[in-house]
């Protein structure tokens, strides 16, 4: 047996650098399968490696993409997006939902066409000179994804000002405020529908599929997304279902469901929160990760063969003995219990919380073989 504190686990946040992921990264679990393109909506608890799948993708998975846009969303100002958003609703009355999915599939495509773009700086053909003008002009070639959701938004409220202020010999159709029904139209469609965005955005499809280009966007981070407001959850709901729709949309539109591939990672819980009849209709296209007990021990097992060298191939159990107790006493119940299902029990199945209770061993017991009490103490410090 071995002190715990000779395996190396690495940062349990798999969005830090480690310079070992590739030989501890895990597919054992359904990662191989949310890796293909078959799903594009990809939900899971906190902890549950959302982040890890996408570095995995990254870096196992590369050569299935022409390219790779990886956007972080954790500096998201949802709620200025959606105050502007349910504003425009209330004083239009067009259904808000409809409007930031627009925004979302607007901000996807634009996205798609800045890649192209920033990977082919020179000898620029007549539909990439198009586009390029298009996200100068737009402001979009240096703007954080988030940031042009936001920038829409606020655009549309700008438009919606204007329409909506007295004016001279108004013929509003008998509609309030000043809104007439060709205002009505371009509000609801913007920026889909707007100035050269229609014809640009099916030459940009034509154009990916002539040339077989096949961009993969994945879209993290959002766990950090929360409320603390009861009133707010509501917003952070039409952010969130925007999303998941736009992403359906993109995922299975004639357009672009092959070559603009988006992987959205969404926390679990949001998802849950939604309506369910929309659940069952992004079925087809969404998925949860999972782990079991399988999976988990490989997560381990891959951990510490990577620090202690057996010199051969080990199973699990040759693995976890070198430095765990086989058995502990469950002082609960009066039995002793297998310390590897014993610990699993208190981590809801999520890698992140497995991995935080040995590094808390690792640390608490530096150089000293772990006893099972060891193992009490630490779930209580963890």
């Amino acid at each position: 047996m071995q002190p715990i504190s000779r395996v190396e686990f690495g940062p349990d946040d798999a969005g830090a650098f480690d310079k070992f992921f590739i030989d501890k990264y895990v597919e054992e679990n359904n990662f191989k399968i949310l890796s293909d393109n078959l799903f594009s909506i990809i939900t899971g608890e906190k902890g549950s490696g959302k982040t890890a799948l996408v570095k995995g993708i990254n870096i196992f998975h590369k050569s299935k993409y022409t390219h790779i846009v990886n956007i972080n969303f954790g500096d998201l100002s949802f709620s200025a997006i959606a105050d502007r958003i349910l504003k425009i609703h209330e004083t239009s009355n067009i259904d808000a939902l409809y409007l930031m999915v627009n925004y979302w599939k607007y901000s996807f495509v634009t996205e798609a066409m800045k890649v192209i773009i920033d990977n082919k700086k020179l000898h620029l053909l007549p539909i990439e000179s198009d586009m390029y003008n298009y996200l100068v002009n737009n402001d979009h070639m240096n703007e954080h994804l988030s940031t042009r959701l936001l920038n829409l938004s606020d655009k549309i409220v700008k438009i919606l000002e204007f329409v909506t202020k007295p004016k001279k010999n108004n013929d509003n159709n008998g509609l309030l405020g000043g809104i007439t029904t060709a205002d009505l139209e371009k509000i609801k469609n913007f920026p889909l529908k707007t100035d050269k965005f229609p014809a640009l955005s099916s030459e940009f499809a034509e154009y990916l599929s002539n040339k077989q280009i096949t961009i993969l966007i994945t879209l993290d981070g959002l766990d950090i997304l929360r409320v603390e407001k009861r009133e707010d959850f509501k917003k952070l709901q039409l952010i969130f279902e925007g999303l998941i729709a736009a992403t359906y949309h993109i995922s299975t539109s004639e357009k672009y469901s092959t070559s603009i591939l988006l992987k959205s990672l969404i926390p679990y819980d949001i998802y849950l929160s939604l309506n369910p009849r929309d659940l069952d209709k992004y079925d087809e296209k969404s998925s949860k990760i999972r782990w079991d007990y399988y999976s988990l021990q490989e997560f381990l097992r891959k951990r510490i063969t990577f620090s202690i060298d057996f010199k051969r191939e080990v199973t699990f159990e040759n693995a976890w003995h070198e430095i765990m107790p086989k058995k502990l006493s469950n002082t609960h119940v009066d039995l002793e219990e297998n310390s590897f299902d014993y610990l699993l029990r208190h981590t809801l199945y999520r890698p992140r919380q497995l991995q935080v209770h040995m590094q808390t061993l690792s640390q608490e017991y530096r150089d000293i073989n772990i006893s099972s009490d060891m193992i009490n103490d630490a779930i209580v410090l963890a």
